[in-house]
């Protein structure tokens, strides 16, 4: 994808150069294109999947609560579905998860731990 693609489907891409630098940047790009796109509108996905703990999307700024369309969180996630699987001995992760990128969660247990001897 171009980089005029990319600001036409993404109206808050100069935000986003504040903190990460103008399009097309350096990572999965070879210097005119973005590379690696995985947007809704271009990939057609049904959902997102997100496995482990620690994403970026519910770190990014904005509000606490109540995200608008000004909040990086908000913009980024769009309509998508977010399914987020979660460890449980995190809940407080998986709230931020859960109320900033609208994410679906579903909570595993850790295996125990034992003496490998």
């Amino acid at each position: 994808m171009n980089v005029r693609e990319y600001q036409a489907l993404t109206p808050y891409s100069t935000a986003l150069e504040e903190n990460w630098g103008k399009p097309p940047g350096n990572l999965n790009a070879d210097g005119k294109n973005l590379l690696h796109i995985t947007v809704e509108k271009i990939f057609k996905a049904d959902a997102v999947l997100n496995f482990g703990t620690h994403g970026s999307l519910e770190f990014m700024p904005g509000k606490q609560v109540g995200m608008s369309d000004v909040c990086y969180p908000d913009s980024l996630i769009g309509n998508i579905p977010n399914v987020y699987y979660y460890a449980a001995n995190n809940p407080s992760e998986a709230t931020l998860a859960k109320r900033w990128s609208y994410a679906n969660t579903i909570s595993y247990l850790t295996p125990p731990a034992e003496n490998a001897g």
